[in-house]
């Protein structure tokens, strides 16, 4: 009689084999195999390791997305302020010019 665990592989671990001449022995009676994982199939393994590295990379490009988004705000805040700036320069100058009139 052969008992095996199955790794994870899907093949036989033979590091796990157990070989029993006589199936009366005790052993073979007493021993169960330890609770394991269902085994999933290589391909199911590498579609969702894909779907997770798409994953990320859609995380990252919406991160550096919302990291331009913001630095456009900035620059245009920026803008913003400057003008203004110049549009209150430009007042106080027509009322310096206002007042060397008078």
């Amino acid at each position: 009689m052969i008992i095996a665990e199955i790794s994870s592989t899907g093949r036989p671990s033979y590091s796990s084999c157990l070989f029993l001449n006589r199936p009366s022995e005790p052993f073979a009676r007493i021993w169960s195999p330890t609770p394991q994982q269902p085994l999933r199939s290589m391909k199911t393994e590498r579609k969702e390791e894909e779907e997770e590295e798409e994953e990320e990379e859609e995380e990252e490009e919406e991160e550096e997305e919302e990291e331009e988004e913001e630095e456009e705000e900035e620059e245009e805040e920026e803008e913003e302020e400057e003008e203004e700036e110049e549009e209150e320069e430009e007042e106080e100058e027509e009322e310096e010019e206002e007042e060397r009139e008078f």
